[in-house]
């Protein structure tokens, strides 16, 4: 049984690993789609940038990134009324848009540590 259970945990860690080299190319995905809703609004693309912000708060905290789960669904939370509406941001809510993604390039940077 101990066998088992070492060969599940090298598993989970490989796919730790494996999640955290990827982590940085989805950031700057969600960061590149903010920066073109910035130049032009697209309902559709704010769908896209809410999935990936959902994504990654719920498999960041699966593989026990604590701080970018966090703060990736503090994101997907910000992102949320805006998908369900025409309608670009006011600046307060692209404000707290900026510093999340801000603060989600620091918990991947962590991550990398």
């Amino acid at each position: 049984m101990g066998d088992q259970s070492e060969s599940v945990a090298a598993q989970m860690a490989a796919l730790r690993e494996k999640y955290a080299k990827k982590l940085r190319g989805r950031v700057e995905e969600i960061q590149s789609h903010w920066e073109t809703l910035q130049a032009d609004w697209q309902p559709n693309l704010v769908e896209e940038l809410h999935r990936e912000a959902h994504t990654i708060a719920g498999t960041g905290l699966t593989f026990g990134f604590k701080q970018l789960g966090e703060t990736a669904r503090q994101l997907e939370h910000a992102i949320q009324p805006l998908s369900q509406s025409e309608q670009p941001p006011n600046e307060a809510q692209s404000q707290q848009i900026v510093t999340l993604i801000s603060e989600l390039q620091q918990a991947v940077e962590q991550s990398d540590e």
